[in-house]
């Protein structure tokens, strides 16, 4: 049974304490398909936990925390998250307990919102964006194909126009586009810091 089809009741209980890590994720994918079910028969709540599997997991967010981490995996997909619970909490031995941008890590490739293919304003264009029709505009979908030549075109009308110089990359989350843009001819760097409180701050000060 598709995610997309489970009921709001389910959909609330299930999620309430299922959050993702990669490691996880990695071992299960981020696809919505599963065969968890939200009601039996008779229209009474199924325990979504039941027959699942805990085991341990990463956060993506690198903040340097190294909080402590559990999914539970059932069907191939995670459905809960705990922290750390292999001892009691105290002001001599606290618990490494994970905050809740690192609970909501599930939502982030399960939730309903998520976009799962390319779209586009329906009035922007290359050659007319239309930036006026931002947060106006309707989207429409496009293939993959049309994404990717519509991102390539648009590096290299900037690459033209502006020289490599135009492409700004923080230290932060950028990381995998470095190697790219260095073999294309190089871009802005920031040094900064991967602390979101003082990201932007730190940023406007370096560039």
């Amino acid at each position: 049974m598709s995610t997309n089809n489970i009921s709001r009741r389910g959909f609330l209980g299930a999620s309430a304490a299922v959050m993702a890590g990669v490691a996880g994720l990695a071992a299960t994918g981020c696809s919505a398909e599963s065969s968890l079910e939200a009601t039996d028969a008779k229209g009474m709540p199924i325990d979504p936990a039941k027959g699942g599997e805990w085991t341990s997991a990463a956060c993506w967010h690198n903040c340097g925390g190294r909080c402590m981490n559990k999914v539970m995996v059932k069907d191939g997909a995670v459905i809960r998250q705990k922290t750390d619970d292999t001892h009691e909490d105290s002001f001599d031995y606290p618990q490494q307990r994970g905050c809740v941008r690192g609970k909501a890590q599930q939502q982030q490739c399960f939730g309903a919102d998520r976009l799962k293919y390319p779209i586009k304003r329906k009035t922007w264009s290359p050659e007319n964006p239309n930036g006026e029709m931002r947060g106006k505009d309707e989207w429409e979908r496009i293939s993959w194909d049309e994404a990717i030549s519509y991102i390539g075109d648009q590096f290299k009308t900037i690459k033209e126009k502006y020289g490599n110089q135009a492409f700004l990359l923080g230290s932060y989350g950028s990381r995998l586009a470095f190697a790219p843009l260095l073999a294309w001819g190089g871009h802005t760097s920031t040094a900064d810091t991967t602390s979101h409180g003082a990201y932007l701050l730190n940023t406007a000060n370096t560039i």
